[in-house]
């Protein structure tokens, strides 16, 4: 699958991923699997964010299962932004972040990620957490900082 896309194997930098989820029907046949790549804004972990909606709508009658696929494999960034939202100017609300927010739940952790800021890269993925909007991770972890604006 590496080859097919001429992506050179580094361990960690990619996961295989399905351009059509599993929860939205997609299946595990060669041509709905890609290399995607875990860094960046609109890494892996994004697009499990818009999995996970995609799916609630679906399920929730507010969109169809086809609409969803074709969105998710046609331009899954612009679903992104519609579904789960884009960066806005700040206005002395909670952060966003298109991407989420990560945490590690590590014991001695303290700081919350945006999805956009690398610094998230360096934890562990044993301890790793993702939150779709900044309130969640706060929430979970009240005691934790933000690690520099979004």
């Amino acid at each position: 699958m590496y080859n097919r896309y001429g992506v050179v194997w580094v361990p960690y930098k990619h996961e295989v991923d399905h351009l059509i989820s599993l929860e939205l029907g997609g299946s595990n046949a060669i041509r709905n699997l890609w290399p995607e790549p875990y860094a960046g804004r609109w890494g892996a972990r994004t697009k499990d964010v818009l999995e996970n909606r995609l799916h609630e709508l679906v399920c929730e009658g507010r969109l169809t299962l086809r609409s969803a696929q074709r969105q998710e494999a046609g331009d899954w960034v612009a679903a992104c932004r519609r579904y789960v939202g884009s960066p806005t100017s700040a206005n002395g609300s909670a952060p966003t972040s298109s991407g989420g927010f990560y945490a590690s739940s590590y014991p001695t952790a303290s700081t919350i990620y945006c999805a956009d800021d690398p610094g998230w890269e360096e934890l562990s993925p044993t301890y790793l957490v993702h939150f779709a909007t900044f309130d969640q991770a706060k929430a979970r972890f009240p005691g934790y900082h933000l690690h520099q604006p979004c």
